[in-house]
C-alpha cells in the first residue's frame, strides 16, 4: 500500500519518499530558498554559511550517527535494474537541481 502511494503521489502519507526539490524549488523549477547545503559536504558548507551571516563563532554543527556501518548489508548493488531505473526517475529533478549523478543502471 505504501509503495502504491509513493508511485501515484510521489510520497506516502507520513512524509517519506518526498524528493528534496519539492522543499527547495517551485513547480517551474525556480529555486525558492536562499541556500542549499549538501549532506556529503556539510562540514565545509555549514561553516561557510554561518560565516556569511556572521554566526561562525556562535553556532556549531553537532554530529550524531545512528548507523552502524559494520552491519549495513544493503547497498545499491542489491537493487535490480528495474528498481535502479525507478530510483533514477523518482530522483530525476533532485539530480538535476542539486548536481548529483544518476545511479548507473548497467552493470
Amino acid at each position: 500500500e505504501t509503495m502504491e502511494l509513493v508511485r501515484i503521489h510521489g510520497s506516502d502519507n507520513i512524509g517519506h519518499c518526498i524528493p528534496m526539490h519539492q522543499f527547495t524549488h517551485d513547480q517551474e523549477g525556480n529555486q525558492i530558498v536562499d541556500h542549499i547545503l549538501h549532506l556529503e559536504n556539510i562540514s565545509a558548507e555549514f561553516p561557510e554559511l554561518m560565516k556569511l551571516y556572521g554566526l561562525d563563532d556562535k553556532i556549531e554543527l553537532g554530529h550524531a550517527n545512528s548507523v552502524n556501518k559494520e552491519i549495513v548489508l544493503l547497498s545499491v548493488q542489491n537493487l535490480t535494474q528495474n528498481n535502479l531505473m525507478r530510483v533514477n526517475e523518482w530522483a530525476k529533478l533532485d539530480c538535476e537541481y542539486f548536481s548529483y549523478d544518476k545511479i548507473m543502471t548497467s552493470r
